[in-house]
């Protein structure tokens, strides 16, 4: 699968060796970061601040949604085993111990 995003939350899975539209769903709020893959997971935050997760699967499916109530116009990071986030006022790590 491949996901797009547009600036206007419309999160959208295509099948890479048919080139067809498995699923769209609109997210909530206006995007200007770019999206973030695990093999599980598609991580999308919004402007507001707000992060929704949902599943590297053919149908869509929420995983979950966090907010950190502040702008965001930086994409998410991966490194070991953690997110990163930044905020217009602070820098976020998520996960590990």
């Amino acid at each position: 699968l491949f996901f797009t995003l547009t600036d206007a939350g419309v999160l959208s899975s295509v099948r890479i060796d048919s080139g067809q539209t498995a699923w769209r769903h609109r997210l909530p709020g206006h995007y200007f970061s770019s999206l973030l893959a695990s093999p599980d997971a598609v991580y999308a935050t919004n402007s507001e601040g707000m992060t929704t997760v949902v599943a590297c699967e053919p149908t869509f499916r929420l995983l979950g949604r966090g907010d950190i109530d502040e702008p965001v116009h930086a994409s998410l990071a991966a490194a070991g085993g953690m997110l990163f986030l930044r905020g217009a006022r602070n820098l976020y790590a998520i996960g590990g111990r």
